[in-house]
């Protein structure tokens, strides 16, 4: 990268409080109010951003996947794993509440999902060019990379889903592009173009896989769509890099420290932003629902 890392650290901050303000909205659709919401993104965007943040931009941090020799481009692990352990924890805790949350305090509109995306796809673009801060063979084979992936990866999203349900929607189309751009967070221009392809049109296809196992007549909510997308995005890429880096990766050099590098950095960040997100969704969902049997109970008696 161009820029000294400790202010990628602080730019990568005030990124992440674009993801703080994602599962703020991730939380109000799954049914916890305002004051709840908020508290989950501020203590998810405290615990979980900026210590995984910081492993990856900080400096002289031992246990950050960096000193590890992992590779991860520009912070697909607190961008993506970190916001997509968010999403699916939030779900999980709400879904097994004793009293599920089942009205949205919030409806992602399509309207609204189609200018959100088009804007999370400018920063993100904006986010991994500036990260390296020079027009040079690196930028524009980054540029390249970003944009296969992004395609590759819609491309194989509508097709799963044409296959399984007979359609394409929106959502699915935002499924795909965020899924290819959270593969390239990871990734940069570390792979070759083809390589970029295949994992591409793979990390596409497995977002879609799950994302369309339900019933044709049933379609995941905004919450559920980010959790498999920037995990499943995020993952892929990042175990990919093991594989396919031109300069470390196993294909072409043989040697396993890379792929051990990345499967282990991306499990011990992926553990440790889930059982921290869980932690912070259940105790968001059971002050929810006290307050809510409290105020019931209130009512009842007056």
């Amino acid at each position: 990268m161009g820029l000294d890392p400790s202010l990628l650290f602080v730019m990568a901050c005030f990124g992440g409080l674009a993801s703080a303000g994602i599962s703020m909205l991730i939380a109000l659709e799954r049914g916890l109010p305002s004051t709840s919401a908020v508290s989950f993104a501020v203590a998810w965007y405290a615990l979980v951003f900026i210590p995984l943040a910081w492993g990856i931009f900080g400096e002289g941090n031992q246990w950050s996947p960096a000193s590890r020799a992992a590779y991860d481009y520009a912070g697909a692990i607190p961008f993506h794993i970190g916001l997509g352990s968010a999403a699916a924890m939030l779900g999980f805790a709400t879904r097994k509440a004793r009293r599920p949350l089942r009205t949205p305090t919030l409806e992602i509109a399509r309207g609204a999902y189609l200018v959100g995306l088009l804007a999370v796809s400018v920063f993100w673009a904006s986010w991994l060019a500036f990260s390296e801060l020079d027009m040079n063979a690196y930028t524009v084979a980054l540029v390249r990379n970003t944009v296969i992936f992004a395609t590759a990866s819609l491309a194989a999203s509508l097709a799963v889903q044409w296959a399984k349900t007979g359609s394409v929607s929106l959502r699915g189309c935002g499924l795909g592009v965020v899924c290819g751009l959270a593969t390239a967070t990871g990734t940069g221009a570390s792979v070759s173009a083809p390589a970029a392809t295949v994992i591409g049109l793979l990390a596409g296809a497995l977002a879609a896989h799950y994302a369309h196992n339900r019933s044709r007549s049933g379609e995941r909510s905004f919450g559920a769509l980010m959790a498999i997308a920037n995990l499943v995005g995020g993952i892929t890429g990042l175990v990919a890099v093991g594989l396919l880096d031109q300069a470390r990766g196993f294909l072409y050099t043989g040697a396993p420290e890379l792929p051990m590098a990345q499967v282990t950095a991306v499990t011990a960040s992926a553990l440790y932003a889930l059982a921290i997100s869980g932690l912070l969704a259940y105790f968001a969902t059971r002050v929810t629902e006290r307050r809510r049997q409290s105020r019931t109970t209130t009512d009842s008696s007056s």
